[in-house]
């Protein structure tokens, strides 16, 4: 790919996105763009997790740790909520033989 060429792709997680997930990957100018309950400061979100739209799409959640950097002694767990793996069926299929006579 020549380095002239710009490429464009849609991204339609970015269209009407849960306001807490859109936080962790957007600030805007105005606090009452964030459509959220209590507004997130500039300092809290320059803190969080560097996450992209993927990790929302296959339905990933931060439940103990939103913020990147994380201080700890020993050990430390970090926990993230992952989807249900779905489990495709199994189809069976059989082979048949048909005779011409």
């Amino acid at each position: 790919m020549s380095a002239d060429i710009v490429r464009y792709e849609l991204d339609e997680y970015y269209f009407m996105p849960d306001p807490t997930q859109f936080i962790m990957t957007h600030f805007p100018h105005d606090s009452r763009y964030q459509l959220l309950e209590k507004a997130v400061s500039l300092e809290e979100f320059e803190q969080f997790v560097p996450v992209k739209s993927t990790f929302f799409k296959y339905g990933l959640e931060l439940l103990s740790h939103t913020t990147a950097i994380v201080s700890v002694d020993q050990q430390e767990t970090v926990v993230i909520k992952c989807p249900p793996l779905e489990v495709q069926p199994v189809v069976k299929m059989a082979a048949f033989t048909q005779l011409c006579v």
